[in-house]
């Protein structure tokens, strides 16, 4: 097992692993993209800290220290809200999803692939979120007005350490 699963904290008298508590907790006790089990058994103790329904902007909070990861991020229980809204637009709006014109197509993080299941399960839910978060403008412009014809492609998932270069830390 790796890092995310002998990593543990206690909370609330139980232990959970990093694993536990992003795809248990956060996501509502889905299955990680690569394993045939959920974090949790039904009857299981650990379900009551479950979080449903998932909000998919939790993606854009999560840090795994890669250099395609979003920035790490403080965040506090009474701002919640702003907090993850503003994670999804930055994130939205970085090189991690371009709009290429040109090539009929937009580019996005290999995170919409892996969590498809979390943003609707289809296309049409990721261009939906895309338009939701992007900045106003051409890009935006040209996104909705086609949807229904661009192609969706994921970029190379930079795994190298982010030692924190030209990284900004999210308030």
């Amino acid at each position: 097992s790796g890092f995310f699963d002998r990593v543990r904290y206690e909370i609330g008298g139980f232990h959970f692993s990093l694993n536990e508590m992003e795809h248990g907790i956060l996501r509502g006790n889905r299955r990680h993209p690569y394993r045939l089990l959920k974090p949790f058994r039904k009857r299981e103790p650990r379900m009551e800290f479950a979080i449903t329904p998932l909000d998919p902007r939790i993606h854009f909070t999560l840090v795994c220290g890669a250099r395609s990861c979003p920035p790490i991020g403080f965040y506090e229980a009474d701002q919640i809200e702003s907090q993850l809204q503003l994670a999804a637009e930055s994130f939205i709006n970085s090189p991690q999803v371009e709009i290429l014109p040109q090539e009929g197509a937009v580019f996005i993080s290999k995170i919409f692939k892996w969590y498809k299941r979390d943003f609707r399960g289809n296309d049409g839910g990721l261009i939906d979120l895309l338009l939701n978060y992007l900045d106003e403008g051409e890009k935006k412009t040209y996104l909705q007005q086609n949807r229904d014809k661009i192609r969706i492609r994921y970029q190379p998932y930079d795994w190298n350490l982010n030692e924190g270069e030209n990284r900004e830390v999210m308030r």
